[in-house]
């Protein structure tokens, strides 16, 4: 049987913080990445990894997810310094 992806989870606030339980529950590699880093210390203690950055975290996972409030968040956290 193949392994699971391994998942670079952005954004474990209150709409990705349940989403990315269910991948650790599932039994996905997972890492995490939030602007509040206390949001995701059950989900750091249940097994998730910590990314110090977001270059960090997508250069080691197979898939990204993220879970951000609107369209600005996820255009800054997409492009990053490629915006403008």
């Amino acid at each position: 049987m193949p392994s699971l992806p391994h998942i670079f989870f952005i954004g474990v606030g209150n709409m990705g913080h349940p989403m990315a339980a269910n991948l650790l529950k599932a039994g996905h590699p997972l890492t995490v990445f939030d602007i509040s880093p206390d949001k995701a210390q059950d989900l750091l203690a249940q097994g998730a990894h910590w990314a110090s950055s977001l270059h960090h975290g997508v250069a080691a996972c197979d898939v990204v997810m993220a879970s951000l409030p609107g369209p600005a968040q996820v255009q800054t956290v997409m492009l990053g310094e490629a915006q403008g």
